[in-house]
């Protein structure tokens, strides 16, 4: 099977709903053509892992340093990408870190489970302000007082 006929079988796959089907064409397709920067661009799009994404998206930039949809989908993820160095003979071209891969690969994950991530701003977390929490206090203590008025 030709790479550019994995890359319509995706993408129909993905247009279907398959995502599942659609990875795993994108997968035999970058395997077999690696420098394709197509392949890379819509395995990160049918990625639901985003340490996947980052992975595929910093290959495409490896591949090409300019291409504005990995760039995007980049920022999109909360990645900082450094300042565009000038290109001088002096000063060597920069790259972005190398992500680490997950250590487990998202298809051997059985479906519809989702991989916990952690991100270097911590984990999400739910907050209560203080005055939300004073609310939420005086509610409870007014509940005895109504169900005391209402027996009367």
């Amino acid at each position: 099977m030709t790479a550019d006929t994995l890359l319509d079988q995706a993408k129909a796959a993905l247009r279907a709903g398959e995502r599942e089907t659609a990875r795993r064409l994108l997968l035999q397709l970058t395997e077999a053509a690696p420098e394709r920067v197509d392949g890379w661009l819509w395995l990160a799009a049918a990625s639901t892992d985003a340490d996947w994404k980052r992975t595929y998206l910093e290959r495409v930039l490896r591949l090409d340093p300019g291409n504005a949809l990995a760039l995007a989908g980049l920022r999109a993820l909360g990645v900082t990408l450094p300042a565009a160095p000038s290109r001088s003979p002096a000063s060597p071209a920069t790259t972005l870190p190398q992500a680490p891969r997950p250590a487990v690969p998202e298809a051997a994950l059985p479906l519809g489970v989702r991989r916990l991530t952690f991100h270097a701003t911590g984990a999400r977390g739910f907050r209560l302000s203080w005055t939300v929490l004073a609310l939420l206090g005086a509610l409870l203590a007014l509940i005895p007082l109504v169900v005391t008025l209402l027996r009367l």
